[in-house]
């Protein structure tokens, strides 16, 4: 999805420890960077350590967003449930539990839903294609 095919404003970072910029509208938050900005991408093994990191600095207007607001949710694409950089990203952000937080939204491959380490987080596991969901995200938008 790119911020500039929406048809409303969104903000975008591309680090998670990126300054967020100010404002209302939707955060994007590219983690694993953006091939619009080359240098913010994660690539090598040691991209991925350094990215383990900085996931430790998170910016905490990143965090607050999802802790700090009733109903906020995260939706992940382009991932594994799998993947330990995601685990710990969740676990950072939602290392205060709070009652009002909305669920997390995994898009998966047919088969990878269910998986027996998010249980204990409310989420909705969504069966399909990334580029048909990302078309209909952005569209909505």
């Amino acid at each position: 999805m790119c911020s500039s095919d929406l048809k409303k404003p969104v903000r975008v970072v591309n680090s998670i420890d990126a300054q967020v910029p100010p404002g209302n509208e939707s955060l994007l938050v590219h983690v694993r960077g953006t091939y619009k900005r080359a240098d913010s991408l994660v690539l090598t093994e040691r991209d991925h350590d350094r990215l383990w990191d900085r996931i430790g600095r998170m910016t905490p207007e990143i965090s607050w967003l999802i802790r700090g607001h009733m109903g906020h949710s995260l939706l992940l694409l382009g991932v594994s449930p799998r993947d330990p950089l995601v685990r710990r990203l969740i676990t950072r952000l939602l290392d205060q539990a709070t009652r009002n937080r909305g669920p997390i939204f995994f898009l998966c491959r047919p088969g990878e839903k269910g998986d027996p380490y998010w249980e204990e987080y409310s989420v909705v596991w969504i069966e399909g294609d990334l580029e048909a969901l990302t078309s209909a995200i952005t569209q909505a938008l």
